[in-house]
């Protein structure tokens, strides 16, 4: 038997005790006691048939057939058997409960650990979630290339003409090294998006540990078997951004700190499963931990999350299944959609990507903004 089956059982004996031990249970052992004594004593020299028979012949006159009642002798062991029930009965309510209670006094706290999957808005989801927004797909044949600036930037040039003209009015722009290209492929980006993030929905893992001891070295590992139409992968800071319709320059991309990300959720996925692993580390009493690595996650058919959590202070691991199901909602685009401008393609694709989960995420920024901007700090 493993030791958390043992001190499953010992916590059942200490309900069990604890139940059957009322406040007055001393009273209850004398009275068992005193009542298997005196069945003992009475099994030996018959005094109350004796007195049963003397009372009721005084009153009705001599009883033969009273007397061959009472003539067979009553067993002594019955009145034994009631002493020592109530001697071990007193026994287990006081030192059996002290014994058990020591017992589970020197057995080390264990950590209480509940995890949680969050969705991109830092909801908790069910065991049972369906996924947000609309898969998106398209039956063009050849999506051509962009020859544009957007119309952002298109006005931005204009403002920065300047008057060069000696005797008539000539308007030239100033060449800069740094100005963006047009982005050819900027269609296909917006395609690609769609497709991508149309359905798909970012989760958050959550530890949260409720006990009363430290959570040594918590580990979360993720394991889901690879099918058709699903796609799971680690990032950070991962959130959907629009395709922009320039590109930067080269000049610029010089200028751009190149730094290698660092996950806390790691990634090792097979031929058949995705893997990944968070070592979440040590988790205090009363507190919570969550990734900063983001797993997204896009499916065309329902599938199942298997996690195991980790601690050195469980013997086994706490296992939870979450299963995941696509949205209901297609949506097939064509090219004119993908050539509408900046506003009115926001507007038409909100709403299939998390149901909104851009336009909930500008309105947060711009709430913070605002905030920022009311503040009066030194």
């Amino acid at each position: 038997m493993s030791n958390e089956k043992f001190e499953k059982w010992v916590s059942w004996l200490e309900r069990l005790v604890t139940l059957i031990k009322p406040k007055f249970h001393n009273a209850i052992t004398k009275t068992v006691v005193i009542f298997g004594l005196t069945l003992t004593v009475e099994s030996q020299v018959n005094i109350l048939e004796a007195f049963a028979v003397a009372s009721f012949e005084s009153l009705f006159g001599p009883s033969e057939y009273l007397r061959n009642l009472f003539a067979t002798s009553t067993n002594s062991w019955i009145g034994v058997a009631f002493v020592i029930f109530g001697l071990l009965y007193n026994a287990v309510v006081t030192v059996g409960l002290e014994l058990i209670q020591k017992y589970k006094a020197a057995i080390p706290e264990k950590p209480d650990l509940i995890f949680n999957l969050k969705n991109g808005d830092g909801v908790t989801i069910e065991s049972s979630y369906k996924l947000r927004g609309a898969i998106c797909h398209h039956d063009i044949e050849s999506i051509p290339d962009n020859t544009s600036y957007s119309e952002h930037y298109q006005n931005k040039i204009r403002n920065e003409f300047i008057d060069v003209g000696v005797t008539s009015k000539v308007l030239m722009r100033p060449s800069r090294f740094d100005d963006p290209e047009i982005n050819k492929s900027f269609y296909k980006d917006r395609a690609k998006f769609l497709r991508v993030w149309g359905g798909a929905e970012i989760l958050y893992l959550c530890i949260e540990n409720l006990g009363e001891a430290l959570g040594r070295n918590v580990r979360v590992e993720l394991t889901v078997d690879k099918q058709v139409g699903l796609s799971l992968s680690n990032e950070n800071n991962l959130a959907p951004k629009f395709p922009k319709q320039e590109t930067e320059s080269f000049i610029y991309n010089l200028h751009v700190p190149k730094s290698i990300p660092s996950y806390d959720i790691k990634s090792s996925d097979s031929n058949v499963c995705y893997f990944f692993e968070w070592k979440a580390g040590d988790i205090q009493a009363k507190h919570s931990k969550s990734s900063k690595t983001d797993i997204f996650v896009r499916c065309e058919q329902e599938f199942d999350i298997n996690f195991k959590i980790y601690c050195d202070e469980l013997s086994e691991p706490i296992e939870k299944v979450y299963k995941i199901h696509p949205t209901p909602e297609k949506f097939n685009f064509d090219l004119a959609f993908l050539k509408k401008n900046e506003k009115e393609f926001f507007e038409s694709v909100d709403q299939k990507i998390m149901d909104g989960y851009i336009g909930r995420q500008y309105e947060k920024i711009l709430k913070d903004h605002a905030h920022k901007e009311e503040e009066l700090l030194p």
